[in-house]
């Protein structure tokens, strides 16, 4: 019984560590009115493959862009951060209503993509610094393969 339990704890922390995240890149958000930017991301944008070349690579090279959610983590000042638009490769898009106030050095929650694994073209990032009229807040995605 006991290396039942010692071994659904070692994969229970296990698991997790053979998801990896993804840097997907970095925006800007401006001091005052609520500020739109728009992140794409490169490696979406050549999706279209011919079918036998996607079985032929091998599972370690299969990545090709897709994610099952995202995260961002803000840096040089406060975020409030109203919503985020996400475009898949396929043309949909999503709306993650997210209406919160980001300290500095403070990650955000992962965002699930809905349907899975998904190619993302462009994340848009509404909203703006907060109390800081002289910098700009950076956000930098991850996403989680």
């Amino acid at each position: 019984m006991k290396k039942i339990l010692l071994a659904a704890l070692v994969l229970t922390f296990a698991l997790p560590a053979f998801a990896r995240d993804i840097y997907l890149g970095t925006t800007k958000l401006s001091y005052g009115r609520t500020d739109v930017d728009t992140l794409v991301i490169q490696s979406c944008l050549n999706e279209r493959r011919d079918d036998r070349d996607r079985r032929d690579r091998r599972r370690d090279d299969r990545n090709d862009g897709r994610i099952r959610a995202f995260r961002f983590v803000v840096t040089n000042a406060r975020a409030d951060v109203n919503r985020i638009d996400v475009e898949y490769g396929n043309g949909m898009r999503d709306s993650f209503y997210v209406g919160r106030e980001f300290g500095k050095q403070q990650s955000s929650p992962y965002y699930d993509l809905r349907g899975g694994a998904r190619c993302v073209r462009t994340i848009t990032v509404y909203g703006k610094t907060d109390k800081d009229i002289f910098k700009k807040s950076r956000l930098t995605f991850y996403g989680l393969e």
